[in-house]
């Protein structure tokens, strides 16, 4: 009885180590990074960059939450490089403030995604002018260059928008190359020839 009770607690253990991994190795963030340049294509190095929530958001028009009350500031290095980590999933404006003879540069709706790297290029000009840039109105999607996997990221106002159904199978129907499988009752997706199956 006792070998019993010592293998269910050995099993038990095991078991919460196993759901502690898979809890952290969730990812809950994105993050933002970019260059500031000049008109000529030149790097300007120490520019503050003010990352904060859209106003939409901070106004109640968000539908999840989600970014509400962010801000952090950084400043570009020597290269004119900067980064934030660790950006909930939301829409931000970002904001380059003027220095060094160069006027400020706001970028408008930029969206971070969980697990996406948002790149963005700031061209700050001469003088004291304001350059505003919305970005949900790009003519292209942010390409993530440092990253080579293929996906496809369903937004909170995405699955809002889309007829509510019974599981995650109604999110998957409106995923690009994903296609019922009626021998499993899930779905499948090739991508690249190789195949895998959601049940």
């Amino acid at each position: 009885m006792e070998m019993r009770s010592i293998f269910g607690s050995f099993l038990l253990l095991i078991a919460i180590f196993c759901s502690a991994v898979t809890v952290f190795g969730q990812e809950t963030t994105g993050s933002i990074e970019g260059f500031v340049r000049d008109t000529t294509g030149a790097v300007v190095p120490n520019v503050t960059i003010t990352i904060s929530t859209a106003k939409e958001n901070n106004t109640g028009g968000s539908t999840t939450g989600i970014g509400t009350g962010f801000k952090r500031t950084v400043n570009t290095n020597e290269s004119g490089f900067f980064r934030v980590l660790q950006v909930p999933p939301g829409t931000y404006s970002v904001v380059s403030s003027a220095t060094s003879g160069f006027g400020e540069v706001k970028f408008e709706n930029v969206n971070v995604a969980i697990g996406q790297n948002t790149q963005l290029t700031i061209v700050a000009s001469p003088g004291g002018e304001v350059t505003t840039v919305d970005v949900s109105v790009s003519d292209s999607p942010p390409v993530d260059t440092t990253n080579s996997a293929i996906q496809t990221t369903v937004s909170a106002q995405r699955i809002e928008l889309i007829p509510k159904g019974t599981g995650i199978t109604s999110v998957l129907r409106t995923v690009p190359g994903t296609r019922p499988e009626s021998r499993s009752a899930g779905f499948l997706l090739t991508v690249h020839r190789v195949e895998k199956m959601f049940s």
